[in-house]
């Protein structure tokens, strides 16, 4: 009997989270959206990442850490980086994919140099400005479109109006 009220518990929650990540994901596609949602989330990978690195954690264990903080988003290039390291390759090697060739670059010369921390600090600050640049945008974008949409719809409805009473009134007319 136990097993079942644990698969009871578990499969709720296992759907919330493939919907979640289903919605995550769908909205990277969303033209600037999507790429504020992902320097978000970079974001805070490379602050989580930087911190737990600077408490002197093993990068592995950062990176499998730290990939809780970016949400769904980034999660398969960070698990790739976190077996990179694991098979003794650089962790740069895993970050391919969604994370931009800067942020990779960065990460690389951080890891070369032993500067890793200074490198995801650094990766975070960039990231977290881009953000609010464009969710910024977004946000003062936003209500102009909505308010354009509106103001097409009330001039299509006048539009119909009109054309319903011209046709009305030339039904008048034509009884005359």
């Amino acid at each position: 009997m136990c097993p079942f009220y644990l698969v009871g518990m578990v499969v709720p929650i296992s759907a919330r989270f493939l919907a979640v990540r289903g919605i995550e994901r769908a909205l990277l596609f969303v033209p600037l959206l999507g790429r504020g949602l992902l320097e978000l989330s970079i974001s805070r990978f490379a602050r989580c990442f930087g911190m737990l690195y600077k408490a002197g954690l093993p990068i592995d264990q950062c990176l499998d850490l730290a990939a809780g903080s970016a949400g769904t988003v980034l999660y398969p290039e960070i698990r790739a980086a976190s077996e990179a390291v694991r098979m003794g390759q650089p962790t740069y090697i895993g970050l391919t994919g969604k994370v931009p060739a800067e942020y990779q670059d960065l990460w690389r010369i951080g890891e070369e140099t032993g500067q890793l921390d200074r490198a995801t600090e650094k990766i975070s600050q960039l990231a977290s400005e881009r953000a609010e640049l464009i969710l910024t945008a977004l946000a003062r974008w936003i209500p102009r479109l909505i308010y354009l949409g509106v103001m097409g719809l009330v001039v299509s409805m006048i539009f119909r109006l009109a054309g319903q009473l011209g046709t009305a009134y030339e039904s008048i007319i034509g009884n005359y």
